[in-house]
């Protein structure tokens, strides 16, 4: 993945396969029925193991239902019936059904369902086979509560976009602790507890033919490409951990190098992948991973993990983040017994929100002495009337912004950031007018504790293109829409902090975080890619 992106290249890919499904799906049955069922080629492994989008055989009795996705799924045949690794989604069943066909094997032979982790792709098919089948359903005990429960959607999703993909509870016969032996017919399966992409990630190891096979699931979702650390990027929510990560890659690596890997999701869009993997690239795959996972700790110690995930945190000395209010995120900055809060959404519930929300940090209402805008939007200022009326705080806006504010808060104070009176003269502000998208919109720089921050109220954002309209963000005025990504480009932020958090992302940022969200945020704006 890329590591200082909050969406890697290996997510994107997903994300592409998710929205495409349905048609993918549909395709794959049209070809498939084109052909009378018969197995695929079995001849040398080093010739056949390279993963192609549709059923296939690496080795007699192991096959691959590679058009299942975005993920794929893995059958072993044995003498006492079938072993089926994940499964895909539901809505895929009966593509899992005609992949089987095809390959010659008779779904009423399946016998167990193993789970390698708990992301709907990968096992929201397996309730249904059950049903069909009476297969036993095997899972990693650190997942099998969130299967059990149908969620919270981001366990099962995580950042990914399926609101209307429905959850069902998935009983779980086995939960697994790692160290196990699953046994069925002349296949003897090592079960390897493998935390980090969620905490009940587990493999499958098995001598098959003379050959040893993982079954990676997630833990190495690519061969050619990421492994899938993306998680522990995310916030605590979404389940990634990367001390548990590291732990995991330094156990694999211990590990003799397996003749076939067996990922979550091996295809890519660019080259062909084969399961094999030399003892050279299985170390060197691993070391990477190893050194990501280390970076990314490294980070968190010192940085913190400083997820905008609605849990108040100090972000910076004096510098607050105190949680969400419908849906928009809620900075102040204190100093002395001043706070300076930024933005006022949440309408006549944000009064009550920041006497609790402050608190916390051992400060008081009345102490707010001065509200900074970054727009006008009612989003950003409906709330903007009553914390007035209760603390008689200043405001602080541009110019531009001065008339709407008026009209909301006749008697309102407003100040341009350049002439702040005696009791503010210590909060220095660089402003930064985002141009081209209609109502007034703003950013402010300062430094805090050596570090660059960016408050940018609405936008950059990082939505899928189809969302910038759906929240009014489609910009007016392109050329002075770039224009304002070219002067965000320069502020260089080491911390943002946006009105909207992109699934609880960490305020900190490093190496190209800020050029790539300044990317995708064109791309949603239909600004272009650069």
């Amino acid at each position: 993945m890329r590591l200082t992106s909050h969406h890697s290249p290996v997510q994107k890919l997903l994300l592409v396969g998710l929205t495409a499904a349905a048609l993918l799906c549909a395709l794959a049955l049209a070809l498939l029925r084109k052909h009378e069922p018969s197995p695929a080629p079995v001849g040398d492994v080093k010739k056949t193991a390279v993963f192609v989008p549709g059923p296939q055989t690496f080795l007699p009795g192991l096959h691959v239902l590679g058009a299942l996705t975005p993920s794929v799924a893995y059958v072993l045949e044995t003498s006492d019936g079938l072993i089926l690794v994940d499964c895909g989604l539901r809505e895929s069943h009966e593509l899992l059904l005609q992949q089987m066909k095809f390959l010659q094997l008779d779904i009423a032979d399946l016998k167990l369902i193993l789970i390698t982790h708990g992301h709907g792709d990968h096992y929201l098919g397996a309730m249904q086979l059950r049903e069909l089948t009476g297969a036993k359903i095997h899972a990693g005990a650190g997942d099998s509560q969130i299967l059990r429960d149908a969620g919270p959607r981001e366990a099962v999703f995580s950042t990914f976009p399926m609101d209307q993909v429905p959850i069902e509870q998935t009983s779980v016969d086995v939960e697994l602790s790692g160290n196990e032996t699953i046994e069925l017919g002349e296949a003897a399966i090592q079960v390897l507890a493998t935390p980090g992409h969620t905490p009940g990630s587990v493999c499958y190891l098995v001598k098959w033919r003379g050959k040893t096979v993982l079954f990676s699931g997630d833990t190495i979702m690519t061969i050619e490409g990421d492994l899938g650390t993306y998680s522990t990027y995310l916030a605590p929510k979404f389940r990634g951990d990367a001390r548990s990560y590291l732990q995991t890659l330094k156990d694999l690596q211990r590990l003799q190098a397996p003749d076939l890997v067996l990922p979550g999701h091996p295809q890519t869009q660019r080259q062909a992948v084969s399961a094999r993997v030399p003892p050279e690239k299985w170390s060197g795959m691993l070391s990477r991973g190893i050194q990501q996972m280390e970076d990314l700790i490294a980070r968190y110690e010192t940085d913190g993990a400083d997820f905008l995930d609605g849990t108040p945190r100090e972000i910076a000395p004096g510098l607050l983040y105190l949680g969400d209010i419908q849906k928009m995120a809620v900075y102040c900055l204190t100093r002395g017994s001043s706070v300076v809060l930024f933005d006022a959404p949440g309408g006549e519930e944000l009064v009550n929100f920041l006497t609790e929300r402050l608190t916390r940090f051992h400060l008081e209402l009345p102490m707010i002495s001065a509200v900074v805008l970054t727009g006008t939007s009612p989003d950003l200022i409906d709330g903007l009337a009553g914390v007035v009326k209760a603390t008689g705080a200043r405001i602080i806006a541009s110019e531009s912004a001065r008339a709407d504010i008026q009209r909301l808060c006749p008697t309102a104070a407003v100040a341009p950031p350049d002439e702040l009176p005696e009791p503010l003269a210590w909060l220095k502000l660089d402003h930064i007018p985002i141009l081209g998208f209609g109502p007034d919109r703003s950013a402010w720089q300062l430094t805090l504790d050596n570090k660059r921050v960016l408050l940018s109220g609405l936008a950059p954002l990082r939505v899928p293109p189809e969302s910038a309209d759906a929240w009014n963000l489609s910009p007016i005025r392109p050329e002075d829409a770039r224009r304002s990504s070219e002067r965000l480009a320069a502020a260089r932020p080491q911390i943002w902090l946006p009105s909207r958090p992109d699934h609880g992302q960490n305020a900190n940022l490093y190496s190209d975080d800020w050029s790539e969200t300044l990317r995708q945020s064109r791309m949603s704006f239909g600004l272009g890619y650069h």
